[in-house]
């Protein structure tokens, strides 16, 4: 009689990993466009209008602030990463990553808005990256 409790076993370890892989596809997502609104696409419009011939939006792209902004673009990158290595890895570091993540993206935020200028779109995106990084803090401290 022990195989039927094995195999709860396993499918309760499946179920976690696949919801962990859930959570960690989930996170990329919400990075990758995080980065794409809160500093891609504003870096593109500005390098566009740069191009033909506007020399406001060459300064803003030689600041240091926008220098600063394309380096922090990284940090966001690297904060993402770990924390969805964390996340698949079910390590007890979970809460430290995702509060990394989110200040890495809040942070992103700032200065896009104080280079590119404010977008409505900034709201919604932290927004959602707050919701998943409170649900991702509580997941990993209810599975402890």
């Amino acid at each position: 009689m022990p195989a039927p409790n094995k195999r709860l076993k396993q499918t309760a370890r499946s179920s976690s990993l696949s919801y962990r892989i859930g959570l960690a596809i989930l996170i990329a997502a919400v990075s990758f466009i995080g980065w794409l609104v809160l500093w891609s696409l504003g870096s593109v419009t500005f390098a566009l209008a740069a191009i033909f011939g506007d020399r406001r939006s060459a300064a803003i792209l030689d600041s240091p602030l926008h220098r600063f902004g394309d380096a922090w673009q990284w940090v966001v990158g690297v904060c993402a990463l770990i924390l969805i290595l964390v996340v698949v890895a079910r390590t007890r570091f979970v809460t430290a990553a995702v509060s990394a993540w989110f200040i890495s993206l809040a942070s992103l935020a700032i200065v896009g808005w104080m280079t590119h200028g404010f977008s409505w779109w900034i709201l919604p995106v932290l927004f959602v990256a707050l919701f998943l990084a409170a649900y991702a803090g509580l997941g990993a401290r209810s599975a402890a």
